[in-house]
């Protein structure tokens, strides 16, 4: 399998467990390791993900997150917001 064939497959598995994330209410979003918003969510078609990626406070403690993460060798899932976790995963 190519680099390029594993990046489709990748991307189409991470489609699906973003939609079924999304179907009990959680999101799925990435960000850079300095917590810059990665979203391929076009705006307009999910208004959970557009109150959370057009909000300059999630941006601020996302990227407060990351930082935090950097430094940890085992990162864990962090309140950043009453009521709203974030967790670390890896990018395969």
């Amino acid at each position: 399998m190519t680099a390029q064939e594993t990046q489709t497959v990748s991307r189409s598995v991470n489609k699906a467990l973003q939609y079924r994330l999304r179907d009990v209410g959680m999101l799925l979003l990435a960000c850079s390791r300095t917590g810059e918003q990665l979203s391929d969510t076009p705006p307009g078609r999910d208004w959970l993900c557009d109150l959370f990626c057009g909000s300059p406070l999630f941006a601020g403690a996302l990227k407060q997150a990351a930082g935090h993460w950097s430094t940890e060798t085992e990162p864990a899932a962090i309140e950043v917001l009453p009521g709203v976790w974030v967790a670390p995963m890896p990018v395969i």
